[in-house]
C-alpha cells in the first residue's frame, strides 16, 4: 500500500467491490477524516442538493467513498488494467466538479470538491447498505492489510461501530487507546478507551464481557491519572470497578493493577490506613509469583507509604528493595501500566527519605541519579516529577537559586502535556523561587493561587509547605 494509506483515518468502501453494476474493480479507496461537517461550513443548500442528484446520477463510486472524509487515495490491488478501468470512472464524476483527480494511477489521489458533496452521496446509501460496507472495509483492512490495523486500531474500531459490529469495535477500541498510553497521548487514550467502555454497556453480559471491561478499566486509569491527577474521582471509580470485575471474574493478573490505582488514590487523597493496607496486598501478590515488576512496584508502593506516614528508616528498606530489583530493560514498559517508571519514582523517594533521616549528600546523589535515568527516557510524566522533586530538594537545601531551572523545566512540560497533578506542583516550587529571590506581591499572589490548586489535587504532599510558604511571604 502507498504511504497515503498509512496515513489515512478512515477507509471507506473494500476491495472487490461492485462500483457499477456488472464491473468490479480491485482496489481499495481510503479516505481521510474531516471532523467538521457540512453544516458547519456555510455552503448553500441548492449545491448541496445539486450534488446529491449529480453523485447519483454519474456513479456509485463518490458514494461509496464518501464515509469518512475529503480525500480518496486509490491504491491498485488486482491490476493496473483495473486501477486505470476505475480511473475512467471518475473522469466523469471530475468533469461534474464533484471530484479532484490529480495524478494517475496507481498514484493517483481523488478529493471531494467539498465536504457537503461528501455528505450527500453517502446520506444516499441505505444505513443497511452503509453498514455493509463499513463491515467489509474492516475485515479486508484487518485480512489484507494487517499493518495498518495494527498501526491504526482507530480505524479498525470506527468501522465496525458503524456496521453495527459492536463487540469487534470494543477489540480496536482497546488496542486504540494502549497505543495512545504508550505515546503519552493521555487525553486521546480517554478518548479511546471511554468509547470501548460505552459500548460494552450495549453488550449482554458474559464472563468475557466483564473480562473486557477489567481490561479497559485498568488502562483508562493511567491517563486518567495523568490528566487529572491521583485523587482525581474518575480515578477512583475506574479501579474500584476494576477491582469488583477481578472478584466477579476470578484469579486474574488484572487485579494487581487494580490494586495498585486504589493504592495510588488512597495515598494522594490522603487515606493512609487505607493506602497502607493496599500496599500490604501488593506485597502479598507480588510475593506469590515469580513477576519481578510486580515486587518493584510492591516495594515501592509500601515505602512511598511509610515515608508519609514518618516511618523514614522502614520506607528506605523498601524502596532500596524496589531500586535493587529494578532492571531498566526489563522493566521499562511497566510504566504504561504503573505510569510512572519505578526507577525514576524510588529513587527521587529515596532522596527525600535519606534527607529526613539526615544524609543530605547522599540524598542529592539519590536525586542526580533519578535525573539522569529520567533524561534517557521519552516520558512527560517521569521527568515532570523528577524535576519537580528536585527543586523541592534544593528548597531542602536552602539553595533558591538552584530551584528556578527545575521548577520552570518542569512546569513548561506538564503544560505542554496537560498533567493538572504536576503543573500543580512545579507552579508551587516556582513560585516559592520567585519568592526567596524577589518577595514580590506577584509571587505572594502566585503562591496563594497554586496552594489552592495543590491541596485539591493532593492534600497530603504540600498542605503545610504551602502554608508555611503563605506565612513566610
Amino acid at each position: 500500500m502507498t504511504s497515503g494509506t498509512q496515513r489515512a483515518f478512515f477507509c471507506d468502501c473494500a476491495a472487490d467491490y461492485s462500483i457499477v453494476p456488472g464491473r468490479a474493480c480491485h482496489a481499495d479507496p481510503v479516505v481521510r477524516a474531516s471532523k467538521s461537517s457540512s453544516r458547519d461550513r456555510g455552503v448553500p443548500t441548492p449545491r448541496r442538493e445539486g450534488a446529491s442528484k449529480s453523485s447519483s446520477r454519474r456513479s456509485e463510486v463518490p458514494t461509496l467513498s464518501s464515509g469518512g472524509g475529503l480525500e480518496i487515495i486509490l491504491t491498485e490491488i488486482g491490476g493496473a488494467d483495473r486501477c486505470a478501468r476505475l480511473h475512467g470512472q471518475f473522469v466523469p464524476i471530475a468533469d461534474a466538479d464533484i471530484v479532484l483527480v490529480q495524478g494517475l494511477p496507481p498514484d493517483a489521489d481523488y478529493r471531494f470538491k467539498h465536504a457537503l458533496i461528501q455528505d450527500a452521496a453517502y446520506e444516499n446509501l441505505l444505513k443497511s447498505r452503509r453498514q455493509q460496507f463499513h463491515r467489509r472495509i474492516a475485515q479486508t483492512l484487518v485480512e489484507r492489510f494487517p499493518e495498518v490495523a495494527e498501526a491504526e486500531p482507530a480505524i479498525i474500531a470506527h468501522h465496525y461501530m458503524e456496521a453495527g459490529l459492536g463487540e469487534h469495535a470494543i477489540v480496536f477500541w482497546q488496542k486504540a487507546g494502549q497505543r495512545a498510553v504508550e505515546r503519552s497521548a493521555n487525553l486521546e487514550a480517554i478518548a479511546h478507551l471511554m468509547k470501548g467502555l460505552e459500548v460494552l454497556k450495549t453488550q449482554p453480559e458474559t464472563p468475557a464481557r466483564d473480562q473486557q471491561e477489567l481490561v479497559l478499566e485498568t488502562t483508562v486509569g493511567v491517563p486518567l491519572i495523568a490528566v487529572k491527577g491521583m485523587a482525581a474521582p474518575e480515578v477512583e471509580r475506574a479501579y474500584a470497578r476494576a477491582r469488583q470485575l477481578c472478584l466477579q471474574v476470578g484469579d486474574t493478573p488484572q487485579l494487581f493493577p487494580a490494586l495498585f490505582g486504589l493504592w495510588w488514590f488512597y495515598e494522594v487523597k490522603p487515606d493512609l490506613r487505607a493506602a497502607y493496607e493496599l500496599a500490604q496486598q501488593l506485597l502479598n501478590l507480588a510475593g506469590q509469583g515469580d513477576d519481578s515488576a510486580r515486587l518493584v512496584q510492591a516495594h515501592r508502593a509500601m515505602g512511598q507509604t511509610l515515608f508519609f506516614l514518618g516511618e523514614f528508616a522502614s520506607a528506605r528498606e523498601h524502596l532500596e528493595q524496589a531500586i535493587a530489583r529494578y532492571d531498566p530493560q526489563l522493566h521499562r514498559s511497566s510504566a504504561f501500566i504503573y505510569v510512572e517508571h519505578a526507577g525514576v519514582i524510588t529513587r527521587g523517594f529515596a532522596a527525600h527519605v535519606l534527607w529526613y533521616l539526615g544524609y543530605p549528600d547522599r540524598a542529592l546523589e539519590a536525586m542526580h541519579e533519578a535525573l539522569s535515568i529520567a533524561a534517557k527516557l521519552t516520558d512527560p510524566w517521569a521527568v515532570v516529577m523528577i524535576n519537580v522533586f528536585a527543586a523541592w530538594m534544593r528548597v531542602y537545601r536552602r539553595e533558591p537559586h538552584l530551584v528556578q531551572q527545575p521548577a520552570e523545566s518542569a512546569l513548561k512540560l506538564a503544560r505542554e502535556q496537560q498533567l493538572a497533578f504536576w503543573r500543580a506542583r512545579a507552579y508551587e516550587r516556582r513560585n516559592s523561587w520567585l519568592r526567596a529571590s524577589q518577595r514580590n506581591t506577584v509571587a505572594r499572589a502566585g503562591i496563594a493561587g497554586s496552594a489552592q490548586m495543590a491541596l485539591r489535587l493532593s492534600p497530603l504532599t504540600s498542605r503545610s509547605q504551602i502554608a508555611s510558604a503563605i506565612s513566610a511571604s
